[in-house]
């Protein structure tokens, strides 16, 4: 596939990612869309997300775990940020219009990283599980539960600022891997189902305020630290989840009859 030809997998002209974009996305797992949503409309989010936590933005001494979550928000901001019109023609463009779910329930479970020198305990590499019970949630090779991974940026995050790593490519060697996995699924571990991933090069998520990394759900990625910029880092990471609903649905590789970029990357595992 060249990157000059005019690839589209949902079947109509994209709407918002270039052919470029798409065949990067193939080819690398993610793909950065930039100003995906407003940043006066991430500032709101951030104010919500102060409101739910234990601390206050203006006291450094309350910043006194290297990351805290809010679980289970549904802040209008964030739905709205999530709902964004030029992210969701994104999402279309990559999975393809009417095969996803959009979120309107709620957000999902938000974490935010505070500038410490102190281990989280959560940056392994790893790719999110979709299904199953907390703490052993599984994946299969259809992607059962997840459609896309989304990486969403609410402040400006540079390389000080933990940013998430990302392993470029690896979400092929992970199709590879779970092709040949149990198909009710598995618990994945990374380093000894698909070692091949953590050799790839590491990118760092960065970006603006509004940015967000539309990733492929086998991708291998990771929180890092420290972070040892001054402010704290709020990036969000919801699943879009397949159209039957949460935990439910998944891809069907064999059938063309409506395609995708995240069909067509494991499709490009398996011919590698």
């Amino acid at each position: 596939m060249s990157k000059s030809s005019k690839v589209c997998y949902n079947q109509t002209m994209p709407t918002v990612l270039t052919d470029d974009q798409i065949h990067r996305f193939v080819t690398d797992g993610f793909v950065r869309l930039d100003a995906a949503f407003d940043p006066l409309l991430a500032a709101q989010c951030v104010s919500e997300l102060w409101s739910d936590l234990d601390a206050d933005p203006d006291d450094v001494t309350t910043w006194t775990h290297p990351v805290m979550r809010v679980f289970g928000t549904s802040s209008p901001g964030l739905m709205d940020a999530v709902n964004a019109p030029r992210l969701l023609g994104a999402i279309d463009d990559l999975v393809g219009v009417g095969l996803w779910q959009p979120r309107l329930g709620g957000y999902g479970t938000f974490p935010i990283r505070f500038p410490s020198t102190e281990d989280p305990g959560d940056t392994g590499w790893h790719i999110d599980g979709s299904f199953g019970e907390y703490p052993t949630y599984k994946v299969n090779f259809a992607s059962r539960g997840r459609a896309l991974l989304l990486l969403m940026l609410f402040t400006e995050v540079g390389l000080v600022d933990a940013p998430t790593r990302i392993k470029n490519g690896s979400h092929l060697d992970v199709a590879r891997a779970l092709s040949t996995a149990e198909p009710e699924g598995v618990t994945f571990d990374v380093a000894a189902a698909a070692p091949a991933a953590l050799n790839r090069p590491t990118v760092h998520a960065t970006g603006s305020a509004g940015d967000v990394f539309l990733c492929h759900p086998f991708l291998v990625h990771a929180a890092s630290w420290p972070h040892v910029g001054t402010t704290p880092r709020f990036v969000g990471q919801p699943c879009i989840h397949h159209a039957e609903g949460e935990s439910l649905g998944g891809y069907d590789y064999a059938d063309r009859g409506i395609d995708s970029a995240v069909k067509e990357t494991v499709r490009l595992a398996l011919q590698m």
